[in-house]
């Protein structure tokens, strides 16, 4: 029997983390003259294991690597004969441990909904892949910081024309009418998350019964438990389409639940004013840098925005945090800016020109034109520079239409807004600024400085701001929500800035994205050095 600083490879048991139907997690320690690193083992019970179950195991789980909201799988071997699946140690544990420190359940509506958004993220990247979870459950959801990433595909299964397995699979609350027959298909996932959105709503379960023949009966005859007052106004209709007995009748995509749920959320009453989080890193920073073009993106995503709803999937999103204007408090979104503020003079101003473009109804580039606008760089050391662009005042209409596609509640009516001059940053806030300013580097997609920083809370940012005021004598905040669509629209009236659709040489944006497929090939799954899809907005 294994134990405590045994060895197999070159990996060190600590101690034992999990236990499951197929095999028991550890977390080890790699050891070299340069390093130790930590990260998750998972070695099968049996003492002679199905190397072929295994290796399918790794397969699935090395096709479906590359997501914030999945665990990435470092290897699969076999050493001293013995076979592992080698993973990330995700240090915050699992969902279910972070619900019993909290009394069962999230320790606030706000943050149900943003681990449910997370998972949901999570799960979009597997449908897209044909791959069901079939196990999705709180221990098989691990927690960095606050972003949900799914783990354990000992049970997944790459979705084929046919849809019968020879044996139920999964964990018996959390399963669907149909996976007690065999049956895979997509929606059975997203019955899973109906659940665990209830239980982090509830702390209880829809199906509050223990005995197994009991609870498959509840399952596959009774309506589900309806939730509490005053979460059932707003959120019961969400669930209960999610638990409907017949799939057919169910979401069918990940993002239909999600779109359901963000729908639900706006419609709470008296809700926080601001986030603490950038609408938890999971959702707006880091999957929204991989599944990329919301409305008015003209490139990749910022690290926050200012918006005074936690909703930030549904703002302008094409520029960074960084704004140059001395104002101490936040701008709400008012019909009239004040036209009063100072603006802060920026020195060795200069003058750039770029190129913007139009594309038409198939994302086709059909315009292009020559733009200028000044510029000033502020020079932070280690050859590290932050270009801030004048962004002229004006007036806009903000909000959209209700004609537009995927557009949400929180968007109208639409109305004029004026706005002063202010100074802005070219692109986001990379992971070389952010390293400069506060030491250290969050992000997931590391890899040179000029990537986007993700992976920061929104207090973390706010310090971000104050440090760099401080090292270069300007008053540097977030953009308010009217600055940030000011600037995103450039002008422009349509969806986004350059157009009706998107093109995937002007953005980094899902393959499932629905405005539109992306061409073979062009799905990057990861964030994009800064400027490197060339375009800009006008």
């Amino acid at each position: 029997m294994l134990k405590a600083n045994d060895k197999i490879g070159p990996y060190t048991l600590i101690k034992q983390l999990g236990r499951g139907t197929f095999g028991i997690v550890w977390l080890a320690e790699k050891r070299t003259v340069m390093a130790t690193s930590q990260v998750a083992l998972k070695i099968p019970l049996e003492e002679e294991p199905d190397i072929d179950v295994i290796k399918q195991e790794a397969g699935l789980w090395a096709q479906i690597g590359g997501h914030p909201n999945v665990l990435p799988m470092i290897e699969a071997n076999i050493y001293d004969e013995q076979a592992v699946i080698v993973s990330e140690y995700a240090p915050d544990g699992s969902l279910e441990s972070w619900l019993k420190n909290n009394g069962g359940k999230a320790p606030s509506i706000e943050q149900a909904v943003n681990l449910a958004l997370g998972i949901l993220s999570g799960l979009e990247h597997l449908h897209s892949r044909k791959v069901l979870h079939r196990d999705l459950k709180p221990a098989n959801i691990l927690l960095q910081g606050e972003t949900p990433r799914l783990a354990d595909f000992g049970l997944s299964r790459i979705l084929k024309t046919t849809v019968q397995s020879t044996k139920e699979a999964g964990t018996p609350v959390y399963m669907s009418p149909e996976a007690f027959d065999g049956k895979k298909v997509l929606p059975s996932d997203l019955w899973a998350v109906g659940i665990i959105f209830y239980q982090l709503l509830t702390g209880q379960f829809p199906f509050p019964i223990k005995e197994y023949s009991a609870l498959v009966g509840a399952i596959l005859t009774k309506d589900p438990r309806p939730l509490p007052l005053p979460l059932s106004k707003q959120f019961q209709q969400t669930i209960s389409k999610a638990l409907e007995k017949n799939p057919s009748n169910r979401y069918q995509t990940a993002t239909e639940m999600k779109l359901a749920i963000k729908n639900a959320w706006q419609r709470i009453p008296d809700k926080p004013e601001k986030t603490n989080t950038t609408f938890i890193v999971a959702t707006a920073v880091v999957v929204l840098l991989v599944v990329a073009a919301i409305k008015f993106s003209n490139s990749s995503i910022p690290i926050v925005s200012n918006s005074p709803t936690p909703n930030i999937a549904n703002t302008p999103i094409s520029t960074p945090i960084s704004t140059l204007t001395p104002i101490s408090t936040p701008i709400p979104t008012p019909t009239s800016i004040p036209t009063s503020m100072p603006k802060t003079k920026a020195s060795n101003t200069q003058p750039f020109e770029f190129e913007t473009v139009k594309v038409d109804a198939t994302g086709k580039i059909t315009e292009r034109a020559k733009k200028s606008a000044n510029q000033f760089i502020e020079d932070l050391g280690n050859g590290i520079k932050l270009e801030m662009v004048e962004v002229p005042s004006g007036t806009f209409t903000m909000g959209s239409p209700s004609s537009e596609a995927e557009r949400y509640s929180n968007e109208d009516p639409q109305h004029q807004v004026t706005v002063p001059a202010f100074y802005i940053g070219k692109f986001e806030v990379t992971q070389g600024q952010w390293q400069t300013v506060m030491g250290n580097n969050p992000s997931y997609f590391k890899g040179n400085d000029s990537l986007p920083v993700e992976q920061v809370r929104w207090d973390n940012v706010v310090e971000f701001c104050r440090k760099l005021s401080k090292k270069t004598d300007r008053e540097y905040r977030l953009p308010s929500e009217a600055e940030w669509e000011y600037a995103a629209r450039a002008g422009t009236t349509t969806p986004f800035a350059f157009g009706q659709t998107i093109n995937p040489e002007i953005v980094n944006y899902d393959s499932n994205y629905p405005y539109g497929e992306a061409p073979k090939g062009t799905y990057r799954g990861k964030t994009t050095t800064v400027g490197s899809l060339r375009i800009a907005n006008a």
